[in-house]
């Protein structure tokens, strides 16, 4: 058996995210999503481990036997720049667009659709788009970092951000008045 698989997968790889178990215990995933960027179609694709420990004491397998196996993609505009799951069904993805999109994974039928999705949060005073470069998640909230300098706080199921903070100054005063006191 190989201590090493390689799976050609066609892409570049910009993010990969384990699916956290949707119960409690020990148990760790076998489900992965991954991001792709700088391609003609970028994609956030699904792929699951095969179960490597009970074939463990079995001779003859082929290293194909050991390889992740794609469950589903779909196309994502522009290059995923971050991928954050919310439960074991939902994940966020944000893109180059300065789009954010939560994806549900719909496990029986194998595949991904849009659940709900933010578009151009991120964009320069001149309308044209910029990229989301990070996100982080503390349920129901979303609070997305743009090229843009700007700070958007979204809710997930909210159409619009419920928050926008533009002035880096003011929150840079607004911290260091907190820290002081």
């Amino acid at each position: 058996m190989a201590d090493t698989v390689v799976k050609f997968v066609s892409q570049k790889v910009s993010k990969i995210r384990w699916r956290p178990v949707s119960h409690q215990g020990l148990q760790s995933s076998d489900v992965f999503v991954a991001g792709s960027w700088d391609d003609e179609q970028n994609k956030i694709s699904m792929w699951k481990c095969p179960d490597i420990k009970s074939h463990s004491n079995e001779e003859n397998l082929s290293a194909e036997q050991f390889e992740p196996q794609l469950l589903c993609e779909t196309l994502h505009l522009g290059d995923v720049t971050d991928l954050k799951y919310i439960d074991s069904e939902r994940l966020i993805a944000s893109s180059s667009t300065g789009t954010v999109t939560v994806y549900r994974y719909h496990e029986s039928a194998k595949t991904l659709s849009v659940h709900h999705n933010w578009e151009a949060v991120h964009r320069h005073p001149s309308r044209k788009t910029c990229a989301c470069t990070c996100m982080t998640l503390n349920t129901p909230d979303i609070v997305t970092v743009g090229e843009d300098g700007r700070i958007q706080v979204l809710r997930i199921e909210q159409r619009y951000p419920i928050r926008t903070i533009s002035e880096y100054d003011y929150l840079i005063n607004v911290l260091s008045y907190n820290r002081m006191h």
